[in-house]
């Protein structure tokens, strides 16, 4: 009875034994996972950013306080919103490049058109409204924005903000409309040197566009008055 007795502990003691190594081997495990993670090998050393063009030191001054900081922990999600909070910043796309390199692409937003300040000054925005930027004299190649009732300081919207989207959407007439005015849910263009051209409601502004474009194309611009492309499959002129 005593001898099965000690073998019951014996074997008890070795299941305690295997265990304890066990949770020893875990911890170990998990010690030299949590080594390798935070080792300077995987840290963030370098940052390698597309799409910048010259404001490429912009975009890497977002993520110097991150330099150092374990490459597997960072967040790049926190980092693509702090990259987009630049004002001309579009878009931003972050991805790891191991062993300790950070790979930022970037879309920047371009200007479509161009508001006037209060001050007289001229702002260029994106499809969105987005004030990029400033410039001394407002850019030929882009058309004004009409009954823009606030023009904010860069990285806000202007107010109303629905010509920035026909001014974007002017594809073939892009570059011979001197004015954009939309406002209560309705467009008109008015071109450098033709018609008067009626978007009417603000949909369908490529199909619109196009078509306003093929009737140029077709007739003497001197000879008309307005283009109606509210159906652009039928435009109307007069």
């Amino acid at each position: 009875m005593r001898e099965r007795r000690v073998s019951v502990q014996r074997t008890a003691g070795r299941r305690r034994l295997r265990r304890l190594l066990a949770v020893f081997l875990v911890l170990a495990i998990i010690g030299g996972a949590i080594a390798v993670v935070l080792s300077p090998l995987l840290a963030l050393d370098d940052v390698t950013v597309v799409g910048a063009g010259e404001r490429d030191a912009e975009v890497r001054a977002v993520v110097d306080d991150d330099r150092g900081s374990a490459l597997l922990l960072l967040d790049t999600g926190d980092v693509a919103d702090r990259v987009e909070r630049l004002s001309w910043v579009g878009d931003a796309k972050v991805e790891r490049e191991f062993p300790n390199s950070l790979r930022i692409a970037v879309t920047a937003r371009v200007p479509v058109a161009w508001a006037r300040a209060a001050d007289g000054t001229t702002a260029l925005v994106d499809d969105r409204g987005v004030v990029l930027a400033g410039a001394p004299t407002p850019p030929s190649e882009l058309a004004e924005l009409s009954g823009v009732i606030k023009v904010p300081a860069l990285g806000a919207r202007i107010s109303p903000a629905t010509g920035a989207r026909v001014a974007a959407a002017l594809g073939p007439l892009a570059g011979r409309v001197s004015v954009v005015a939309a406002a209560d849910g309705q467009a008109v263009l008015h071109l450098l040197d033709g018609p008067e051209i009626r978007f009417g409601a603000l949909d369908r502004l490529g199909e619109k566009a196009r078509s306003a474009a093929a009737v140029l194309g077709a007739t003497d611009p001197g000879t008309l008055t307005y283009i109606d492309v509210r159906v652009p499959s039928a435009p109307v002129t007069g």
